[in-house]
């Protein structure tokens, strides 16, 4: 969550491979499109967008990676995003991994890095312990706007498709704005069902 955020894309076509050993790959191409409506803003530039990822998953390992690029009609705002994951279940508990880098082409545009590590711990066979650990190296020297997420929760599992949760959420952030936030505690209770 503290790299850009990407939106749904129109205009897509998407190609999976079946999994072979483990192994499946992914491509998918968004042909020009606008994810703003005012046309004014950089993103009217957009000529298309790719998304190429592979993954692997056999047993207790799973890892990914992930090339994400939006093209503009100018390749001065181009930008491109590098995805890697890895989970890894030891039975008492699930950890996991990411990382990730952006860069944008555009003198002054976003340049950061990122990590995040997470745990996964069933404390019995209905109830789940999370927690998660992320930071953000902003590298642009005017902004410098590095954060730092922890979340730790409670999921209860009541069937097979529906959950319960509570979560807690400690966000800080540097070199915000006079009107922003520099830290955002939240705790979110709910209900999840998977269709």
């Amino acid at each position: 969550v503290l790299n850009t955020s990407h939106v749904r894309n129109n205009n897509t076509v998407m190609y999976s491979t079946p999994m072979f050993s483990g192994f499946s790959a992914a491509a998918a191409y968004s042909f020009k499109t606008k994810a703003d409506a005012n046309p004014s803003t950089a993103i009217a530039a957009v000529a298309d967008i790719t998304d190429i990822g592979l993954n692997y998953a056999n047993g207790p390992l799973a890892a990914g990676v992930s090339l994400y690029k939006v093209s503009s009609l100018t390749a001065a705002i181009d930008n491109k995003e590098t995805n890697l994951y890895a989970t890894y279940d030891m039975g008492v508990a699930k950890l996991g991994a990411g990382y990730y880098t952006e860069k944008g082409a555009a003198a002054g545009a976003v340049d950061t890095k990122g990590y995040n590590v997470s745990a996964n711990v069933p404390l019995n066979a209905s109830l789940n312990l999370l927690a998660n650990y992320g930071k953000k190296d902003d590298k642009v020297a005017a902004t410098n706007l590095d954060s730092t997420i922890a979340a730790i929760g409670l999921k209860y599992t009541l069937s097979k498709r529906t959950s319960v949760y509570a979560r807690y959420v400690d966000q800080k952030n540097d070199n915000v704005a006079a009107n922003a936030a520099k830290k955002v505690q939240t705790t979110l209770v709910g209900v999840q069902h998977n269709f």
